[in-house]
């Protein structure tokens, strides 16, 4: 029982910790903004936005592309998948064939290769 309350007490310390880590890096950054005007600190934050959004958008598009790329090869395993299965269908067709063409002429036991 203890060890279950000295672990919620550790749990709370370290939550703790994150929240007052945060706390002093908004209060810099309200800090910072202290010195400036109203209008300054909007575009200031317009801009931080933006650029934010523009790492995201990269991101997504590096993710988007990256996704692209292992469907464009899973795609071309595939195709090479099938174009073999086809292959071999076929090898397999024209044996048959071949194999019905001898019977029908008389050379029953004869081995094709």
């Amino acid at each position: 029982m203890s060890d279950k309350v000295i672990e919620a007490v550790l749990k709370a310390e370290e939550e703790a910790e994150r929240i007052v880590s945060e706390a002093s890096i908004q209060a810099e950054e309200i800090k910072r903004y202290q010195d400036t005007n109203y209008d300054e600190n909007y575009n200031k934050i317009i801009m931080s936005c933006r650029i934010r959004a523009e790492e995201l958008l990269k991101d997504a598009e590096r993710m988007a592309s990256d996704r692209v790329k292992k469907i464009m090869a899973d795609c071309e395993d595939e195709i090479a998948r099938l174009r073999a299965l086809a292959d071999k269908n076929l090898k397999n067709a024209v044996y048959m064939v071949l194999r019905e063409i001898m019977e029908s002429a008389g050379g029953v036991g004869r081995e094709i290769s």
